[in-house]
């Protein structure tokens, strides 16, 4: 691939990365996440490049602060001009010289007031003018990954988002497993004997050959790798519940992070000998639809002394809600009414701006404080609480995606991606079987039905010919990261 090609983030980081220009909730929830973060682990975020959003998301909040600071400074100019009026007036008690600050405001001198509004009104244009072209030049199509020197540089930045290839360890807190792949979509087991041989009356049965676990994993994952697909990737997982990751040895004692990676002879042991609460699967993820449409096959196999298990799950990442995707309906370079916009909605916003700064600069010098404050006390909880749950529900990516497909390909595509897969893993299984001659009449009827008939739904999801319905959870998921606005997705609305 041309270095200029892998340097471009896919659409979902884009649509994210502007985002945190857009909605100054969400930029606050994606830093809330990483910089106060006690005892949890982080989802993998799939298709979606952090550290690029992380940047922009502190960008962001660095302008809005800035602007915020220097509405204050209005405000200590304001309430020098009230202690001078206190002490002509001979009225040195400070407290009782706030109200004078409102009666400066009426009474002041109309350069005085027409500073002070000037000043409000200019550095709300200004930090709007840096957001919108930020959006207008930053944020188009082919947007480029920030650099990658200050992402390893930057220690704040979680090792899970700057090395997500080596993310294989998944803490979960729920009943899904599958946290960062999207919404379960089911799928099928099967358990076969793998001393049995063939029933041919017309040769001998012969006996069946004993194959190591491991032969199996890697005929599976060479043969789906030589389908060709684009844009597949392979991933060898664990899954630990996140109340068992202490018990496991996977939480360091002083750090009350869980880890996130495991070597591959971890991984390897776990595959061969998998437990109650972890265990392997290699996943194959596609990202279609520039990143937008990501879907994912799980499977596992597990060898034990008469039989063997088989289980495949898909998992499937919609497109995002169109909230996100507001940066696609600006125009396009700057233009006279673009202009004239923003200067409308900063005098409008100004007043609001400056009444609320020196809110605003109070409560961002107290966090800091308090979240170290309630991570002390977190800790001691924690350490306290031998079975704490470390593990995460849900991922940023999964709570943008909207519960609709939005375009009529999509679906398509999506079921294209399915079939071709889980035919090759059953097509592989089948043939390693026969291999070394154990009777697959059993797999070969299994994956007749599921062929003609498609992925054996479970749980609250459900394809239809016209949506993806996933209940009413996944409709509302995206509200908290807008202040709990009704999901406004485009698309066909989910039964």
């Amino acid at each position: 691939m041309p270095e200029e090609q892998s340097n471009l983030v896919s659409e979902t980081t884009r649509y994210l990365a502007a985002t945190a220009y857009l909605s100054r909730k969400f930029r606050t929830q994606v830093l809330d996440k990483i910089e106060y973060r006690v005892a949890k682990g982080l989802a993998p975020e799939v298709g979606v490049d952090m550290p690029t959003v992380i940047h922009h998301c502190r960008r962001a909040r660095r302008w809005t602060r800035i602007r915020d600071v220097i509405m204050v400074l209005v405000w200590v100019y304001i309430l020098w001009q009230t202690i001078l009026i206190a002490v002509v007036n001979e009225i040195i008690v400070f407290p009782d010289a706030l109200p004078f600050a409102f009666e400066w405001l009426v009474n002041a001198n109309s350069g005085e007031l027409a500073i002070a509004a000037g000043v409000a009104v200019a550095v709300t244009l200004i930090q709007r003018f840096l957001n919108q072209n930020a959006l207008l030049h930053e944020m188009a199509p082919g947007m480029t990954k920030w650099d990658s020197a200050w992402v390893n540089g930057d220690p704040s930045i979680p090792m899970e988002y700057r090395n997500p290839e080596k993310h294989n360890l998944i803490a979960y807190a729920s009943f899904n497993p599958f946290v960062g792949s999207g919404i379960p979509l089911g799928g099928w087991s099967t358990a076969l004997r793998h001393d049995k041989t063939p029933d041919n009356p017309l040769q001998d049965k012969g006996t069946a050959e004993n194959f190591d676990i491991e032969e199996l994993y890697a005929r599976v994952e060479r043969d789906v790798k030589d389908l060709g697909i684009e844009n597949l990737t392979v991933r060898h997982l664990v899954f630990c519940r996140g109340d068992d990751m202490r018990a496991f040895g996977y939480v360091p004692a002083k750090a009350l992070v869980p880890a996130y990676k495991l070597d591959d002879d971890d991984v390897k042991a776990i595959r061969v000998k998998p437990s109650t609460n972890r265990r392997h699967y290699i996943a194959f993820t596609i990202a279609d639809w520039r990143g937008e449409l990501v879907f994912t096959q799980f499977f596992r196999a597990e060898r034990l002394r008469t039989d063997l298990f088989l289980e495949a799950t898909q998992s499937l990442l919609t497109p995002f809600v169109d909230k996100f995707k507001k940066v696609d309906k600006l125009e396009s370079g700057w233009r006279l009414g673009t202009l004239l916009r923003l200067l409308s909605t900063s005098i409008l916003l100004a007043p609001l701006y400056f009444l609320m700064a020196p809110v605003r600069l109070y409560l961002m010098l107290v966090k800091p404080i308090q979240a170290m404050f309630a991570n002390f006390w977190a800790r001691r909880r924690v350490r306290r609480n031998p079975s704490h749950n470390f593990g995460v529900a849900q991922s940023l990516r999964e709570a943008a995606a909207s519960p609709n497909y939005q375009v009529y390909f999509q679906r398509l595509d999506f079921e294209r991606n399915a079939k071709i897969i889980e035919r090759q893993l059953l097509d592989t299984l089948i043939v390693f079987l026969k291999e070394h001659n154990i009777d697959t009449a059993a797999l070969s009827e299994r994956g007749t039905t599921i062929q003609n008939n498609g992925v054996m739904i479970s749980g609250n999801a459900s394809l239809s010919t016209d949506n993806l319905a996933v209940g009413q959870n996944a409709k509302n998921r995206v509200a908290g990261l807008f202040g709990g606005r009704k999901n406004d997705a485009g698309g066909k609305k989910a039964a």
